[in-house]
């Protein structure tokens, strides 16, 4: 699919969530609730999430300055900015921009396309098993203690168990050579015929072998590294938290002060509800999954209503948006899906 229809798309649903969000809480509550905002409040929260697109960007440099990839860190940032950006348009909230990532630092490290793509596998790694950790904690948190639907229980279950399939598949194919070969060459097989428009068989055979081997190599490399683990995990729940003060201002903006707790709560089960392979960034379920934590903790609809409006179109919208900027900069255009 084209970007322009992409994106267009992504704001016509985004559109009807908005319009769906303030029917269920009420069109004059909700007018009430937005009336009472604090513009300074929004800017702090606007300021957390900044610092948790900083802390994105420092995970992958640690990784990218580790491998020797030579990248000044504007263009680094911009190549962030622009992998989040198209990780908001995929379906999916947590994946979806990382090719877009390997294709740009590609470009302008002229290296292999295995060790740039490495680096951001293992970011993700450690991103993923950061999360999992704590949406593990979260979840029997809110069994334990929070009264929510069986069908949101059921839902986040298994969207945890989605999730931790994924990045136990993403270990296993990164470090484990022949399996990784397998996976490649059954790609291959499949569009041999396109593939030799450009390349003989046999070549392309050769350089698969060639980039599966270094790509194997350097992720396992990378991963037995333990202060690139401290590291990683550092930088993983920094971003979380600031996150969770994001929301919190929003509250605070609102004139009203919630529990941090509930706050990271929801944060945690909505990424973990948009997790769920379905809609572009998790539109409509990152919602849902917000506003029912909320209501279940007597936040009234109104309230929950326009914070999740509010902080989704500062962690999603303004960054989704943002980042398509140094995408063409950078030249998604040439770029081929």
């Amino acid at each position: 699919m084209e970007l322009n229809k992409l994106i267009a798309l992504t704001i016509l649903l985004g559109l009807a969530i908005f319009f769906a969000i303030s029917f269920l809480a009420g069109f004059g509550e909700s007018y009430k609730v937005i009336a009472k905002a604090n513009p300074l409040w929004i800017l702090v929260a606007m300021g957390f999430q900044a610092l948790s697109i900083a802390c994105l960007f420092f995970r992958w440099d640690l990784v990218v300055r580790y491998c020797g990839l030579k990248i000044t860190n504007l263009k680094l940032f911009m190549i962030t900015l622009a992998g989040v950006s198209f990780s908001h348009l995929m379906p999916s909230s947590r994946m979806g921009g990382e090719p877009v990532r390997a294709y740009f630092l590609r470009n302008e490290t002229r290296k292999s396309a295995s060790i740039c793509l490495s680096t951001i596998i293992v970011e993700r790694i450690f991103d993923a098993v950061t999360f999992s950790l704590i949406s593990l904690f979260v979840l029997v948190f809110a069994l334990m203690f929070w009264n929510l639907p069986a069908w949101v229980i059921a839902m986040l279950i298994l969207a945890f168990l989605i999730s931790s399939f994924m990045i136990f598949a993403m270990v296993y194919v990164s470090i484990n050579r022949r399996v990784g070969m397998r996976m490649v060459f059954w790609f291959f097989r499949r569009f041999e015929r396109l593939l030799s428009r450009w390349k003989s068989a046999r070549q392309w055979e050769r350089k698969l072998k060639k980039d599966v081997g270094l790509y194997t190599k350097n992720v396992s490399v990378l991963l037995a590294r333990k202060h690139l683990w401290a590291y990683g995990f550092m930088f993983s729940v920094l971003g979380w938290t600031f996150d969770i003060f994001r929301t919190y201002f929003i509250f605070v903006a609102l004139g009203n002060n919630v529990s941090l707790l509930l706050i990271g709560g929801a944060v945690i089960i909505a990424a973990l509800a948009g997790s769920i392979p379905i809609s572009p960034g998790g539109l409509g379920l990152i919602e849902t999954a917000m506003i029912l934590v909320f209501a279940s903790a007597g936040i009234p609809i109104a309230l929950a209503g326009m914070v999740t409006i509010i902080d989704r179109l500062i962690s999603y919208w303004g960054v989704t948006f943002i980042g398509l900027i140094p995408s063409y900069y950078l030249g998604i255009k040439k770029y081929r899906a």
